[in-house]
Order: C-alpha cells, then structure tokens, then sequence
C-alpha cells in the first residue's frame, strides 16, 4: 500500500485495520503523525490510534524515538494521563493505541470562553501538575506541555495530559525559532526522556506556567508579529502582569508565574512539586472555591 498520510479531505486510511481498531475518522494531524478515533474490532469500544508520518526525514531516527516515546509514557498510570494501550507496526505504519478521552483541549475551550475564573484556573493547572510530579517521578518528562496538548472533560471535570515524550519530538532539530506564538523557541524542547541521565523537567516547568497565564488571561505570555520578536520577548523580556485581563487575581499568582518566567535558572522553581504546594496554599488562603466548569460566569 502507499504510506502516505492523507492531504486531501477524502481521506483514503479511513476504514484501515490497525491493531485491530477500525480507524473511523481523523481528529487531527502534527509534525510527526497522525491521530484517528477508531472502534477495536472485538471490545467495540472507542480509541486513538497515532500513526508515525513515514515521510519523516531520517525515518528510522523517528520510529525509534516514536517507540521510545510509547515505552515511556507506557509506564505512566494516573488519572491526568491519556493511557497507552498498545504501540507496534500494523498494515504498513507505526502506531500508538491510546484511551480514548471525549473532551476538548483547553486552548479550544478558551475560545468560547475567553479565560477562566482564577481558582478554577488553578484548580486545572493542580491537575496537570500532579499529571507532571508523577511522570517526573519516573523520569519521563513531557516536552511541550501547552493548552493544545491537555484534554478536558466538562463531564468528569478532569483534565488529561496527551503526548508524552511525543509533543517534545521536533523532525528538524536544528531550527532554533519558534514555530509559532504559542512555544518557546524549539530549541529549548527537552528530548524524549525514559529514566536515562538526561532527564530534565525545565521545559515542563515553563510550559506549566505558560498554560496556567493562558488561562488566567486568555493570551499567551509571549506574542509577536514574527518568530524574531517572539523569540527576542522569550529571552529577554518579562510577560505583562496577567492581573489586566483577570483584575481579581491574587498577588501571590502573580509572583508564581514571575518566578517561573525568571530569565536565570537559578530563580526559577526547581520543581512541579513547589509549585504546586504553593498554589494549594494560595487557594487555601483565599477560600478559592473552583466554580463549576459548565457555568458561564467562567471568565
């Protein structure tokens, strides 16, 4: 068969068997793949299947770092973790079988709502830190931790991160601009970790507070007209105080995502654990009661 992702709207791998999941329909497409909801043939229940781009370049680099990835995140069991169920090679690609979750991410939630109530803003950004302290405990980090990669359930009122080890994966390495208004420059994604000495949770740390400003505002820490002037703002300047767009925020928020956005490592938080202590006791100080997720007085 050809192995060739689709680009047109007929969609010509929609009804391919892949672990014994019929791929149904595309929910979306990144730089190195694809993901499909399918139904598994036997159990008739629900999945995603992500298939490795095979037009990839350096192709066997990017299959070992796709399987990598699955190993790793494999060994992850928490409830704000998408589960990996299975991963291999199937009818001519590489694949990732992982739970289904039915959720929207949090940048698509933002678009109807704009922002979020603070103490519900921390209340979900406790949520993927407990996601990252038990991943970082294990020595997995996550690469790209940002409202696009983070599902959430209005249902359970549970948030889930996706893409361990495969969101941090960048098919060009040497580009050293960010790709657009929403990442911190690419070099500073921190490579597919399994328990090996370079383990690092820098880049988590600061996708942490990225999403958390996100919610807390609406925008993003860090904007520009072009990669240049992101990049520039990234390295040398200090995102707006997130108290303009959400006036009732307590200072001691401010003071967190100051600290995580420090230039100098050596000021920044050293863990999720810390950070997350501290937003506890901030919810904790202000009787910080999170609202209900489907009600409208969210933002």
């Amino acid at each position: 068969m050809n192995n060739t992702l689709p680009t047109h709207q007929s969609d010509p791998l929609t009804g391919l068997v892949i672990d014994n999941c019929v791929l149904d329909r595309k929910l979306g497409q990144g730089s190195i793949g694809i993901s499909y909801l399918a139904t598994h043939n036997e159990l008739q229940k629900p999945f995603v299947i992500k298939l490795l781009n095979p037009t990839l370049p350096n192709p066997k680099d990017a299959s070992d770092r796709f399987y990598g990835a699955a190993r790793s995140a494999a060994e992850l069991n928490h409830e704000n973790i998408v589960t990996i169920q299975n991963f291999g090679h199937d009818n001519g690609f590489d694949f990732i079988r992982m739970e289904y979750v039915d959720a929207v991410t949090l940048e698509a939630l933002l678009r109807s709502r704009k922002k979020l109530a603070w103490p519900r803003a921390t209340e979900l950004v406790l949520q993927i830190a407990n996601a990252l302290i038990h991943a970082h405990g294990k020595e997995i980090s996550h690469g790209k931790i940002r409202a696009k990669t983070i599902l959430f359930s209005e249902a359970t009122n549970i948030v889930k991160v996706a893409d361990f080890g495969l969101a941090g994966y960048d098919p060009n390495p040497q580009r050293i601009l960010p790709s657009s208004k929403t990442n911190a420059p690419e070099f500073f994604m921190s490579p597919v970790n399994g328990g090996g000495t370079n383990f690092s949770n820098h880049q988590d740390l600061h996708g942490l507070a990225e999403t958390y400003y996100f919610l807390l505002s609406g925008v993003n820490p860090f904007e520009g007209k072009n990669r240049q002037e992101i990049f520039l703002k990234y390295f040398f300047q200090t995102p707006e105080s997130p108290k303009i767009y959400t006036p009732d925020l307590p200072q001691e928020v401010c003071e967190v995502l100051l600290k995580s956005f420090a230039k100098k490592k050596a000021e920044r938080y050293k863990s999720v654990q810390e950070i997350a202590e501290i937003l506890k006791q901030i919810l904790a100080t202000h009787n910080g009661t999170p609202k209900d997720a489907a009600s409208p007085d969210l933002a």
